[in-house]
């Protein structure tokens, strides 16, 4: 039932290349912004958020001078 409820609202896949990654997942955590999947290759950082919280994102990004590059698309919207 979560993966379907997860189909309905929606993922995106993002990657981060350059800034203060460690300070990203740190505020990320403190916020209560759930990512989820993470993962690296080759120096890039790979992470897979709801959709609701991507738009939460703004003003983590915005201190830690990070842009997350969206990658794919899941779910409906």
């Amino acid at each position: 039932m979560s993966r379907f409820m997860d189909f309905l609202a929606g993922t995106v896949e993002c990657c981060v290349k350059n800034g203060a990654v460690d300070r990203f997942f740190n505020l990320c955590k403190s916020r209560d912004i759930v990512l989820e999947n993470i993962r690296e290759n080759n120096g890039i950082i790979y992470f897979s958020i709801k959709l609701s919280h991507f738009w939460q994102l703004r003003p983590v990004v915005k201190k830690c001078r990070v842009v997350p590059h969206i990658c794919r698309r899941k779910g409906l919207p």
